[in-house]
């Protein structure tokens, strides 16, 4: 059980990393698609492989789609993770109501924290070699 908690810890970690990133280099707008693509591409391949929908010569002949992950928990946090980066200062417009000086500063505090996360690990790097 620890061993599913450290992995989705790490791929929550490294996936919000990926999507504030993405928004910064390409837009607000491209970071919102990553996120939207990579939810609907987990829900499908979720799907499929616990075989919740069945195909019947192409058509769907079940309606029900599992959105909640209810057959693996260690999934089940991840559409409040999605929620909660939708809504996070640094994916909103600015239309949206935040202030755009808010923002500049979020985004300085982001790369200041990559920065450092980047340096660290390559100091690690090096002490291993």
């Amino acid at each position: 059980m620890l061993l599913y908690s450290l992995i989705t810890c790490c791929f929550t970690i490294t996936f919000t990393l990926e999507v504030i990133s993405a928004s910064l280099e390409k837009g607000v707008q491209e970071g919102r698609m990553l996120l939207h693509d990579w939810l609907v591409i987990l829900t499908a391949q979720y799907n499929d492989a616990c075989k919740v929908v069945q195909y019947d010569h192409g058509n769907s002949t079940t309606s029900h789609i599992d959105v909640a992950f209810s057959q693996c928990p260690q999934l089940q946090p991840l559409p409040r993770l999605l929620f909660a980066l939708l809504h996070n200062p640094l994916l909103r417009f600015h239309e949206e109501g935040d202030h755009p000086d808010y923002r500049i500063y979020l985004q300085c505090l982001f790369r200041l924290m990559f920065s450092c996360i980047s340096f660290a690990h390559q100091i690690r790097a090096s002490l291993v070699l």
